[in-house]
């Protein structure tokens, strides 16, 4: 979802894109510090009926590495 990797691309560099299919355990980006890092590339965002005006941000993706 784009939603968790738009949080997640602090970490470093993804192999995929929003939508992709995934699975347990699948290596989804390479970090860029040592060490393997788990994360939840699949998190939605929580929808509910209270909004404030502008309080969406606009989700910003970097390319995925091929």
């Amino acid at each position: 979802m784009a939603y968790a990797l738009d949080g997640l691309q602090d970490r470093g560099r993804f192999f995929i894109e929003p939508g992709d299919k995934l699975y347990t355990g699948q290596v989804i980006g390479e970090n860029s510090k040592e060490g393997d890092i788990m994360v939840n590339a699949q998190r939605g965002k929580k929808l509910t009926n209270m909004r404030a005006a502008g309080s969406d941000r606009n989700l910003k993706i970097a390319p995925a590495i091929r």
